[in-house]
C-alpha cells in the first residue's frame, strides 16, 4: 500500500512539473504611449536601422532541438526582449518572469560565455547584453541557470523578429 502511494503521489508531482513547464507565458511587455525625443510616435513599428537611436521591443522565436529547454525558455522568458540602439552600439535586454526559477542568463559565442548587466525594467528583472547589429539578424544562443525541477543549466536560441520593432524610447 505504502508503495503504491509514493508512485501516485510521483504521479502527480510530475504531471504538474510537465503541466507547468509546457504553459506558454502570456507577459508580453506592453509599450508606452506617447512620442519620442525625436518625435516618433512610440507603440509603433519601426525599422532598427532607419534611425541613429532608440528603444525597441522584439518578439522572438526560440530555437532548440530540447523539449525542456524550449518549454522552460517559452514558461519563464517574457516573449519580448529590448534592442537598444544607440552611439556606442547595440544592447539586447532579455528578461524572466520569475527569476527565482530562471536565472543567470548568459549569452553563448563558441565556446565563450558573456555575461551581462541585471536589468529591471517594465516590471520585470533581466540581464542586458552588448551586441553586435549582425547578431541581431542570426540564431542567439542563450545559456541560464532553471532551478526548479532542473537545478541546472539549460540552453536554447532565439530568433529576433526585427519586423515586429516597437519603439518605446
Amino acid at each position: 500500500m505504502k508503495k503504491l502511494l509514493v508512485a501516485v503521489v510521483a504521479a502527480v508531482v510530475a504531471l504538474s512539473c510537465v503541466a507547468a513547464m509546457t504553459a506558454c507565458v502570456d507577459d508580453a511587455i506592453e509599450p508606452p504611449e506617447g512620442y519620442s525625443v525625436d518625435g516618433r510616435k512610440l507603440n509603433e513599428i519601426y525599422d532598427i536601422d532607419e534611425y541613429e537611436r532608440g528603444e525597441y521591443l522584439v518578439p522572438y522565436e526560440v530555437i532548440t532541438d530540447s523539449f525542456m529547454g524550449k518549454s522552460m525558455a517559452e514558461k519563464y522568458c517574457v516573449p519580448t526582449v529590448k534592442v537598444t540602439k544607440s552611439d556606442d552600439g547595440f544592447k539586447l535586454a532579455i528578461y524572466i518572469v520569475d527569476p527565482s526559477v530562471m536565472n543567470n542568463v548568459r549569452l553563448v559565442e563558441g565556446e565563450t560565455e558573456i555575461h551581462g548587466s541585471e536589468v529591471n525594467e517594465f516590471g520585470y528583472d533581466g540581464y542586458e547584453f552588448e551586441v553586435s547589429r549582425d547578431a541581431l539578424d542570426g540564431e542567439i544562443a542563450v545559456r541560464l541557470f532553471v532551478s526548479m525541477v532542473m537545478n541546472r543549466d539549460t540552453n536554447f536560441g532565439i530568433k529576433l523578429d526585427l519586423t515586429q520593432a516597437k519603439l518605446v524610447a
